[in-house]
């Protein structure tokens, strides 16, 4: 019994072997298309001056800061060491209350944007590499407020608001084939949504897959 658990564990490490040296020998191209989709934690962090109660009584802000997002991606490797890349994220939603003695005002928060970057690459030799990237977002933040107690609601109850924003970031992916590789991603960006929605600056940490085409 234990002759025919080293042979199959011997099996499956020389499988796990060929399958790495096959992945070496089919290197991805220097230039290609990809695509991918990733999946992670958001951490939305609200300007203190958010969700402000009208007559700006003594107050406290109570924001729930992460959640869980996606991110669509697509671009273009251009050269060893530079891709230009497109991208959707969805950074899901978070909710803010601020309490005064009158009462309570809530903001159901939804962010998105569409967004493109330059990406500078490091490659290494075993299928790793390492990138730095930054660029531009056109990001929407939309708001949903909810007043209780003596607290007025605001004028406009769901306003919603897009504009460009700056953002940077890094990562890191693993050449799996020539097909696919795992990535990670860490992005920040800066200030998202105005004073009817609040404002905010978003990290973004996700793990995900690319697929060259």
């Amino acid at each position: 019994m234990q002759r025919k658990r080293i042979r199959f564990l011997a099996g499956a490490a020389l499988a796990c072997f060929a399958s790495i040296a096959l992945a070496q020998q089919k290197a991805p191209q220097a230039q290609y298309w990809y695509g991918g989709l990733s999946y992670g934690q958001s951490i939305i962090d609200l300007h203190n001056d958010a969700v402000p109660i009208a007559g700006n009584p003594p107050s406290t802000l109570n924001a729930g800061q992460s959640n869980t997002g996606y991110r669509l991606f697509a671009g273009y490797r251009a050269a060893r060491h530079f891709a230009l890349e497109g991208s959707y994220t969805d950074l899901a939603h978070t909710t803010a209350t601020r309490t005064s003695s009158g009462g309570e005002l809530r903001a159901d928060l939804r962010l998105s944007g569409w967004g493109v970057d330059g990406l500078g690459i490091l490659p290494f030799d075993n299928g790793f590499s390492l990138f730095g990237k930054a660029g531009l977002v056109r990001a929407t933040m939309a708001a949903t407020y909810t007043a209780t107690g003596g607290v007025a609601p605001p004028a406009q109850s769901d306003p919603r608001e897009t504009k460009g924003s700056f953002k940077y970031g890094g990562g890191a992916f693993y050449d799996l084939n020539e097909h696919f590789s795992l990535r990670a991603d860490y992005e920040v960006i800066k200030n998202v949504g105005r004073a009817n929605t609040g404002q905010a600056d978003v990290k973004f940490l996700s793990a995900g897959v690319l697929y060259r085409f």
